[in-house]
């Protein structure tokens, strides 16, 4: 026979208090250690991934020399060049990637980690957690430009589908 109260003997005698655990970081901080081996399992992925990117665009080049030369009037050229330069912005962005992985582990060793670069208040847990190479605040955090305009796109159409084609700019062929 179980205690009362004790639903069946799954619950414990009392509640856990906060002596029960030695937290390493402050209620509502990100554990350093545990950040750490984010970081370095983040830093092994993105090294893995850069050196796939490089064999994929050494295989580009290989396959561009082999190939006709004159890109102009070559069917397959435009898009050796397109899949060439999308290989190579991916390895620019993975070694930036690299670098703010890096960064993050030398502000955590630093003890600088989860503090906003740019007005010195911490960074919250949740944005750390989703991002933990992040260096600023959510509040300062670079503001990405709006895309530019289009005349020819009407916000709500009258159909209510957003980004619709305004009437005056289609073409009707009768």
């Amino acid at each position: 026979m179980t205690p009362s109260g004790c639903h069946d003997g799954r619950m414990p005698a009392r509640r856990p208090t906060s002596a029960d655990s030695t937290p390493s970081a402050p209620a509502g901080r990100p554990d350093p250690e545990r950040v750490a081996l984010l970081l370095a399992a983040d830093r092994d992925e993105t090294v893995l991934r850069l050196g796939q990117l490089t064999a994929d665009l050494d295989e580009l080049v290989a396959a561009a020399v082999s190939s006709n030369a004159d890109d102009e009037h070559d069917p397959e050229g435009s898009t050796l060049a397109f899949e060439r330069s999308q290989v190579d912005a991916l390895i620019q962005q993975a070694r930036h990637h690299l670098d703010e992985v890096e960064a993050a582990a030398v502000r955590i060793t630093d003890g600088t980690y989860g503090v906003c670069e740019t007005c010195g208040r911490p960074v919250p847990a949740e944005r750390l957690e989703a991002r933990p190479v992040a260096r600023t605040c959510v509040g300062c955090a670079p503001v990405r430009p709006a895309a530019p305009a289009r005349s020819d796109v009407r916000p709500h159409g009258s159909d209510g589908v957003a980004g619709a084609p305004s009437s005056s700019n289609i073409s009707s062929s009768g």
